[in-house]
């Protein structure tokens, strides 16, 4: 069971790393478009029964 965080360059996204934003300027302006974050998609899985709370909460950072 792989987990993913695709994070979608757009031209807001492309301006924002141009101007030298910062990351959670960065991650929020991703989120709006729809980016699902290392964490949710652990989530996901366990609702799927693809993987544990524990491996989960293991594998993800608390940074969200």
């Amino acid at each position: 069971m792989a987990l993913y965080e695709m994070f979608r360059i757009n031209d807001e996204i492309k301006q924002m790393i141009m101007d030298d934003a910062n990351v959670a300027s960065l991650r929020e302006a991703g989120r709006r478009h729809g980016m699902r974050t290392l964490r949710e998609s652990g989530l996901l899985a366990i609702y799927d029964c693809a993987t544990s709370i524990d491996e989960v909460m293991r594998e993800t950072l608390v940074l969200e």
